[in-house]
C-alpha cells in the first residue's frame, strides 16, 4: 500500500494490475499513462501489462493478480488507527487505482481473496470503483460469494472476523463520464448490496442528469433523491440513492485532454445540497486541466488556459486566462469559486 495524492483517499492498494478500455472515459487514463511510460518493460511492475507507444502509455489488455500484496492492509492496523485519531475518521484506501477489481479477465477466486482481506481489515474504509458494473453486481449479489469470503477470512492471519454482509467497510462505486455511462452503470450499483454507494463522475465529459437516469422500462430514476418518474407520477425508488458523489474534470498535459464545463460540476452539486433530510455527500475533486465556462450552441467551447495563443478550429475556441486556474489538474480549491469548494464524506 502507498500513500496517495488523490484528494479523497489516504492510500492506494493495488492487489491486481493492468486494465483495458471500455468507454470514452478511458481515453486519457492516468493509470495507463503512468504504467506505460514509467513502469513498463522487463523487470518493471507493469511488464507485459502496459507499453510505451510514441511517448504514450497503452494497456496491453492483460491483467495480473499480485498475491504478495493481498495481505498488506492486515499488517497496517497500528498505522490506520493512529491516522484515524488525527483525521477523525478511518483512513480511506482506493482499491486498484491501477486496475479494475471486476475486470472480466480476473478470476473470481482472486476477487474473493481481496474481499476477504477487506473484510478482515475494518480499521480501513475501502473504495472500489469500476466501469464493469454488471460483473460487480453479479458477484456482490451472490450469496455464495458472501459465504466464501467468510471462509477465506477465517484463515487470514492478523484479520478480524466480520460476519456482516454487505461488508460495512467496503464502499462500492462506479466511474461514469457521460449520460450513457450513468444510465448503463448506476442501475447495477443501485441493485448491488453495499454499505455505501459511490459514483465517481470523473472525467466529466458532458452534463449528466443524475436526477434523470434512464431505467430499463423507459422510466427515469432520480439517483440523488431516490425517486422514480414515469406515467405522470413520482414515487420513492425501492433501491437507495447515491451516498457519495465525486465530481471532477479531466486532467493531464496532452493535446487531447477534454474540457469540462464548470456547470457540469456546479449543477449536480447544487441539486444535491437542496435535498433534505437525506442527501448525498459531495466531493469536488478537481475542475480539470481545461475548465470550461460554457458550451455554445454551435458546438464551440470556451475554456481557461494559460501561456497559449487563442486558437480556433472545428472543435474548440480557446480564450486566454479568465480566472487564472494555475494548478495543472485544476485541483486547488483556493482557485475555485467558493460555491465549488465542497469536500464531504459519508458518515464513518
Amino acid at each position: 500500500m502507498n500513500r496517495t495524492n488523490i484528494a479523497w483517499a489516504e492510500f492506494t492498494w493495488n492487489p491486481t494490475r493492468g486494465c483495458s478500455h471500455v468507454s470514452p472515459g478511458c481515453l486519457n487514463c492516468y493509470a495507463e499513462m503512468f504504467a506505460g511510460t514509467r513502469m513498463s518493460g522487463p523487470g518493471q511492475p507493469f511488464d507485459e501489462l502496459a507499453t510505451n507507444v510514441a511517448g504514450r502509455g497503452r494497456w496491453t489488455g492483460a491483467v495480473r493478480a499480485i498475491p504478495k500484496k493481498f495481505d498488506e492492509p492486515l499488517r497496517m492496523r497500528a498505522t490506520a488507527e493512529a491516522m484515524a485519531r488525527t483525521l477523525g475518521r478511518r483512513p480511506i484506501v482506493f482499491v486498484d487505482s491501477m486496475s479494475d477489481l471486476f475486470h472480466e479477465d480476473l478470476d473470481e477466486a482472486v476477487i474473493l481473496q481481496i474481499l476477504a482481506t477487506i473484510a478482515g481489515a475494518p480499521w480501513f474504509k475501502f473504495v472500489v470503483l469500476t466501469k464493469r458494473a454488471k460483473r460487480m453486481h453479479a458477484i456482490m449479489s451472490d450469496g455464495a460469494v458472501a459465504q466464501a469470503v467468510r471462509l477465506i477470512q477465517r484463515a487470514l492471519p492478523n484479520a478480524c472476523y466480520l460476519l456482516t454482509w454487505p461488508l460495512p467497510n467496503l464502499w462500492l462505486g462506479v466511474s461514469i463520464e457521460n449520460q450513457r455511462a450513468a444510465d448503463q452503470r448506476w442501475k447495477y450499483l443501485a441493485a448491488t448490496p453495499a454499505a455505501v454507494r459511490v459514483v465517481s463522475a470523473e472525467p466529466l465529459l458532458e452534463f449528466v442528469a443524475f436526477d434523470s437516469i434512464r431505467g430499463d422500462e423507459g422510466e427515469t430514476l432520480d439517483a440523488l433523491g431516490g425517486w422514480k418518474h414515469g406515467d405522470g407520477i413520482s414515487v420513492p425508488v425501492e433501491w437507495p440513492a447515491i451516498d457519495w458523489l465525486i465530481l471532477g474534470g479531466e486532467s493531464g498535459n496532452g493535446p487531447d485532454i477534454r474540457p469540462c464545463s464548470i456547470e457540469w460540476i456546479r449543477e449536480p452539486l447544487l441539486f444535491a445540497r437542496e435535498l433534505a433530510p437525506y442527501r448525498p455527500a459531495v466531493f469536488v475533486k478537481q475542475v480539470g486541466s481545461r475548465p470550461v465556462h460554457k458550451v455554445e450552441a454551435n458546438g464551440f467551447v470556451e475554456f481557461k488556459t494559460s501561456g497559449r495563443p487563442a486558437v480556433r478550429n472545428n472543435r474548440v475556441r480557446v480564450q486566454l486566462p479568465l480566472d487564472g486556474i494555475r494548478n495543472r489538474a485544476g485541483a486547488d480549491p483556493a482557485e475555485w469559486s467558493p460555491d465549488l469548494r465542497v469536500r464531504e464524506y459519508p458518515p464513518d
